[in-house]
């Protein structure tokens, strides 16, 4: 809008001053409803192009018009033919840069795709690292798993075979509590016999006196001896008991022999076992703790790997895009600067170097994100 206004605003004062040919600066602001300073400006610029002369009566500055000649015409446009080709070639300069930046982003590109390609098999390899480390964690569950259950069978095993030894145990203490009351009833008797006995011996000098005495005690004897005969039988009865008891507890010693010795070889099995296992698991534990910490590794690798790939697409498309634009605009100045060809539109010119240096501007943001771009790139290689 303001070019437009510059541009109009001075055409006017031309055309002006082509019809009045002399006039005050303060009426040509009147004429113009402008500013006398913005006349005064635009009078400068047009004094250097030599389409006014600044003359003064007496402290009144008049504007007068004057027609090019021809030579003046001819350098003017030489001028201005040189300053567009050099312009146009400032822009193509410019335009080479940035065509060759946008090739160098095709190069990048390739690089990146061919890291990322690395990148890619390197990040299936931790993903195949973690998927067996967590086959590991499962295994050593399974694992522990069988181990205690290995370890109730045997424990179970080792409650039954003491439960069946206290049970024996317990009944030969009976059978011997039982032959030991036998034994002690038996003495008693053989004690009664030989009082009586005695008394017998004693009572022969007065056995008429004791006669009845001596049939009472016949009686009893004759009742103890029954008893003792009894009490052997019933000896001999546990006596064989207490063989018979004495052979099974000996054949369950021969039947503990072994199981015994099978224990005890089991135990150590076991032990041996336990310490095998335990060992393994150690050593699976260090490999664990290895692993787990190359995964967490892994993982931070991953995490920084994604993160910089982010940040490279997101860099990559923002100067594929401005690279284009960038050139759009060179391209867009370059066709400008080309249909320039007449005086009057010199002040279009200087539009365009204004714009270029807009472009300058914006080049340079490009070059530092490109060269941010590369640094990433390399920091991730």
């Amino acid at each position: 809008m303001a070019k437009n206004l510059i541009t109009t605003g001075v055409d006017q004062l031309v055309q002006l001053l082509r019809e009045r040919k002399r006039i005050s600066l303060a009426e040509a602001a009147k004429q113009l409803a402008v500013p006398r300073e913005l006349v005064e400006e635009w009078t400068d610029f047009l004094e250097e192009r030599g389409l006014v002369k600044l003359e003064y009566k007496f402290t009144t500055p008049y504007l007068v018009y004057t027609k090019p000649t021809a030579e003046t015409v001819r350098k003017t446009e030489k001028s201005f033919q040189n300053k567009r080709e050099a312009f146009q070639r400032q822009v193509e300069s410019t335009l080479r840069v940035i065509q060759q930046h946008a090739a160098g982003l095709l190069d990048v590109k390739q690089h990146l795709d061919k890291l990322n390609a690395e990148i890619e098999e390197k990040v299936k390899h931790i993903r195949e690292e973690l998927q067996a480390l967590e086959r590991f964690d499962t295994l050593k569950k399974d694992l522990r798993k069988e181990l205690i259950q290995e370890y109730e069978a045997q424990r179970k095993k080792l409650d039954q075979l003491t439960q069946r030894m206290e049970q024996t145990d317990k009944q030969l203490a009976e059978k011997l509590k039982e032959v030991h009351g036998a034994y002690a009833r038996l003495d008693k008797a053989l004690e009664d016999l030989q009082e009586i006995q005695s008394f017998e011996r004693k009572m022969k000098g007065t056995i008429h006196d004791l006669r009845k005495e001596l049939e009472r005690l016949e009686k009893r004897r004759r009742e103890d001896e029954r008893v003792i005969q009894e009490e052997q039988k019933r000896i001999g009865l546990l006596r064989k008991t207490i063989q018979r008891l004495e052979s099974q507890l000996q054949a369950y010693r021969n039947q503990l022999r072994p199981l015994m010795a099978e224990y005890a070889r089991m135990q150590k099995d076991w032990e041996k076992a336990k310490n095998d296992l335990l060992a393994r698991i150690e050593e699976r534990l260090k490999r664990i703790s290895t692993h787990q910490s190359e995964a967490k590794r892994a993982r931070e690798r991953l995490e920084e790997y994604v993160k910089r790939k982010v940040e490279i697409d997101v860099l990559m498309d923002a100067l594929t895009s401005e690279a284009e634009k960038l050139r759009g605009e060179l391209l867009l100045l370059k066709q400008e600067a080309a249909l320039l060809k007449t005086m009057k539109k010199n002040v279009t010119l200087d539009d365009l170097e204004k714009r270029y240096e807009h472009v300058l501007k914006l080049k340079e943001k490009f070059e530092k994100k490109l060269e941010k771009l590369k640094s990433i790139i390399s920091k991730s290689a």
